[in-house]
């Protein structure tokens, strides 16, 4: 709410409209742009019906419509887009918005009139104003910018000079001045894409453009021909002078948008486009080998593909043949025999609009089985030394023998690699003489640099000498 000084003097209204021009004069560091909306004169005169049942109530005179206090009012609700103030966006007063103002309420945010004026006549200083008893005239301005409704009143001293009535809804594009240092782009992006942090190549988009608002947490929406659209990398994004923008390349591009008027203020961000089919899988392993089982893991692509289809090659056949679909980035094999060497490869697949897109295979992942475990045959205490002797298992690459001073191997005390299948007996020495030791052995089969052990053979006991 802001009210002029209440002195009617002709000539000191004179002073103030030769003050405002100063004030007017003096904003020179500024910009216009502009701001897109609707004009909706139906909600005004709603609200102008509102003001005066108030003014009846209290035992006022009713305001008139004042056609230039009205027009006046819809610039001053459109400006409210950009600086919800009483100051203009220029930096200018309000009352520099016509000369016939003396008196201004202001809202954001209300979708109707009842609501709009039950706000205003809800705070002390606009009510003021609505049934302040010299007000003879008013101007109301109802504009809708985006999905955000700005109200004005504008008041006036003076019998209206025109009365209007007029009603309906108009689309207008205002050129509003703004003070340079105040103007901050937003920007945002829709588009055609499923997917939050990328797009694909052939998703289309546009930009919404406009200038936040200096005094509440919005933006004014306005118009691309303030604004140049550019491109880092033509490859990937084509930007279009009017917003619109289409992937078209994999990779990433940064999208920079600028005010025309002055380059300096922008907005930048980056674009990352992929190419409909899914990405190659990495990082598959093996894990939880075991004599007719094991695991695998991957890494999960979790914004480009919906399921993996799982390969396993048949050395009969010579080929691979898919042998399921996980839905995650894990799966078992189950039925396999022990011992045994296998290679499995995974691609990811997406579905879009009922088309199957294939991504390519992953590198081929060699792995094993865990062979059957052993047992001990023979185990001899020497002085200070014991040797073992355990069975062969032919599919084997070697032998990992551990000795240990209890039976739970909680205290291990020697560990020892046999490197060669056909090696079945082993010595460990530097023991303590007349010291009873445990001992077990199990075997490993090597693939890929990787050893993959089987289970323990049962645990065998000595004593030295």
């Amino acid at each position: 709410m802001k009210l002029k000084n209440k002195i009617i003097l002709l000539v000191l209204t004179f002073v103030f409209a030769l003050l405002f021009l100063s004030n007017k004069t003096l904003a020179t560091n500024t910009i216009d742009v502009k701001v897109n909306g609707t004009m909706d004169y139906t909600k005004a005169q709603e609200v102008l019906d509102l003001v005066n049942k108030e003014r009846q109530a209290a035992g006022v005179s009713t305001l008139k419509m004042d056609t230039e206090l009205q027009e006046a009012a819809m610039t001053r609700a459109a400006e409210l887009a950009l600086n919800f103030d009483h100051t203009r966006p220029d930096g200018t007063s309000c009352f520099t918005i016509s000369s016939k103002s003396y008196g201004e309420n202001i809202a954001f945010g209300d979708t109707g009139a009842s609501d709009v004026m039950k706000r205003w006549m809800n705070s002390e200083g606009h009510k003021s104003n609505i049934l302040y008893g010299n007000f003879k005239s008013i101007g109301i301005g109802c504009f809708k910018n985006g999905s955000v409704y700005y109200w004005v009143q504008n008041f006036g001293i003076y019998d209206a000079t025109l009365e209007t009535s007029k009603t309906g809804t108009q689309n207008i594009t205002y050129n509003v001045s703004v003070v340079n240092e105040n103007l901050k782009i937003y920007a945002r992006k829709t588009t055609n894409s499923t997917r939050i942090s990328f797009m694909n190549i052939g998703n289309r988009g546009t930009y919404i453009v406009g200038i936040k608002n200096k005094s509440i947490d919005y933006y004014s929406v306005g118009d691309a021909s303030d604004y140049t659209f550019t491109s880092s990398n033509s490859n990937v994004i084509k930007m279009n002078s009017d917003g619109t923008f289409y992937a078209v390349g994999k990779g990433t591009s940064t999208i920079t948008i600028a005010l025309k008027a002055n380059s300096s203020v922008k907005f930048s961000e980056n674009i990352m486009v992929k190419p409909f089919e899914p990405e190659k899988v990495t990082g598959l392993k093996a894990q939880n080998q075991k004599t007719t089982t094991f695991d695998i893991t991957w890494n999960l692509q979790s914004e480009t593909a919906d399921k993996y289809e799982v390969y396993m090659y048949n050395s009969k056949k010579k080929n691979y043949e898919r042998l399921g679909t996980s839905y995650s980035n894990a799966g078992t094999f189950y039925g396999l025999q022990a011992g045994t060497t296998y290679k499995v490869k995974i691609r990811a697949v997406r579905i879009i609009n009922g088309k199957t897109y294939y991504g390519p295979y992953s590198d081929v992942l060699k792995t094993t089985t865990a062979t059957d475990k052993t047992k001990i045959t023979k185990v001899k205490g020497a002085k200070k030394k014991l040797t073992l002797n355990w069975k062969k298992i032919s599919k084997a690459t070697g032998y990992q023998v551990q000795v240990a001073t209890d039976k739970k191997f909680k205290k291990i005390k020697k560990s020892v690699i046999i490197s060669k299948n056909k090696t079945l007996s082993t010595t460990i020495k530097k023991l303590k003489s007349k010291k009873k030791y445990y001992l077990r052995v199990r075997t490993y089969r090597k693939v890929g640099g990787k050893k993959v052990y089987s289970k323990w053979s049962s645990v065998k006991n000595v004593k030295t000498k």
